[in-house]
């Protein structure tokens, strides 16, 4: 039953990637501006941190191929959050409630949250993904390590914790639109809030460094990915995450249920 699910939704969402496809491709100039901006922004971040080790040989503790290391794997989980759920909880989802069209969405026979979170697949990111695979390749000739099965499989979870904790943070400063309607600005905080992880965490001084690591935990974002995938990583840091995310993930998820509860549609 659960299986079928699943496939159900895999399903939905590969449609929705084919519909939202022919829409944003129908203006080319706008798609072809918007890959090179994309390509170009990446590329500079690259730049300022080869620039900056012309001048020191570490950053925070953190070697040149260490840091490029740090940018292909924030860059792959902003890559991840951005072509799937990000705009479409923190922009798109408070406009289905302005306009009322989320009404539509509730007569559907699936789940709101799964159609609020992926109805929009944006392809204007899909095709940052070679640069990005250039950009691993580039990283990892630069180690001359041999990684071993379980290590690749550790790593690819904390990727994929890190993805979780980002989807459950955005969702609860979506679910706060069922009251404030306009949570946009909200979001694109947390947009700025979450380029901060392109730096180590151990670059963050004073109250920085705690809020990063404590309050909005940055360090899950890519940081922590990097170090397990170093073998730098402790237990400690690794179960906190876990934990950390698993409990985030359930009071988003409660707190998204809470909120449609108490939903006033847009026509009463």
């Amino acid at each position: 039953m659960l299986a079928k699910t699943l496939l159900k939704y895999f399903h939905l969402f590969v449609l929705f990637g084919k519909i939202s496809m022919m829409n944003q491709i129908a203006s080319r100039l706008t798609f072809v501006v918007a890959v090179i901006g994309k390509i170009i922004r990446s590329a500079l971040l690259v730049v300022f941190f080869q620039a900056l080790f012309l001048h020191v040989s570490s950053f925070a503790g953190w070697s040149f191929p260490e840091v490029l290391l740090l940018i292909a794997v924030y860059l792959t989980v902003e890559w991840a959050v951005i072509v799937t759920f990000h705009r479409n909880l923190a922009y798109w989802f408070p406009k289905t409630l302005l306009d009322g069209s989320f009404d539509f969405i509730l007569t559907k026979p699936l789940s709101p949250l799964f159609y609020s979170s992926f109805r929009i697949v944006d392809w204007f990111d899909i095709v940052s993904v070679p640069p990005i695979v250039l950009l691993w390749v580039y990283v990892l000739s630069r180690f001359p390590w041999s990684l071993q099965v379980q290590d690749i499989v550790l790593f690819v979870v904390f990727l994929l914790l890190a993805i979780l904790f980002y989807f459950a943070l955005l969702l609860m400063i979506a679910s706060t639109a069922f009251w404030t309607i306009h949570a946009t600005g909200v979001g694109r905080f947390l947009e700025n809030i979450f380029r901060a992880a392109r730096y180590p965490t151990s670059s963050f001084r004073g109250v920085f460094r705690i809020v990063f690591l404590f309050v909005i935990p940055l360090g899950f974002v890519a940081t922590l990915p990097v170090e397990v995938l170093l073998a730098r990583s402790s237990w400690y840091s690794m179960s906190y995450m876990i934990v950390f995310v698993a409990f985030l993930l359930f009071l988003a998820i409660r707190f998204w249920r809470f909120a449609l509860k108490h939903y006033s549609s847009a026509s009463s």
